[in-house]
């Protein structure tokens, strides 16, 4: 089938994360290599995702908030399955049910 898992940090932008990921070789480091969702599209050659699937965390909002802000979600993205983290201070917790709630 036609179907490529990429395991992949992903992040708000490129650089390194402060916490180890799944991918990391060497679980030591306190750091992992990130890419943005467009420059990881760009490095695969792809226009159109058809299943975005993030569990980063705690960090999936920073990543999400990026993704709405620019409209990579709406234009490139067609399902997305996402892990949350809601915060425990409520006016963090109202925001981040704003932004899903907008989400489409």
């Amino acid at each position: 089938p036609h179907l490529h898992f990429n395991c992949q940090g992903l992040a708000a932008m490129d650089g390194d994360c402060p916490v180890p990921c799944s991918g990391c070789l060497e679980k030591s480091v306190p750091w992992c290599s990130c890419v943005s969702l467009r420059s990881l599209a760009l490095k695969l050659g792809h226009e159109k995702i058809h299943v975005l699937k993030i569990d980063i965390e705690h960090g999936e909002w920073q990543v999400l908030w990026a993704l709405c802000g620019s409209g990579q979600l709406a234009r490139h993205v067609d399902q997305l399955l996402i892990e949350v983290h809601f915060s425990r201070d409520t006016e963090v917790h109202g925001l981040q049910l704003k932004l899903l709630s907008e989400i489409k």
